[in-house]
């Protein structure tokens, strides 16, 4: 179970450390939040595709 959320997390200490080191954290939300929506869109377009990994 706690391996499931390893990358979560992993993710979350990348960024909060990114974050504070950041000069402008308008530009560094941003981008997090646009990288997040990607990777959502990411995830339905394969999930609607029907793509599987095997």
């Amino acid at each position: 179970m706690v391996v499931a959320f390893l990358p979560i997390f992993a993710a979350n200490v990348v960024f909060a450390k990114r974050f504070a080191d950041s000069a402008d954290a308008t530009v560094s939300f941003g981008a997090n939040l646009l990288g997040a929506m990607v990777g959502v869109a990411w995830s339905i377009w394969r999930w609607s595709s029907g793509y599987q990994d095997c």
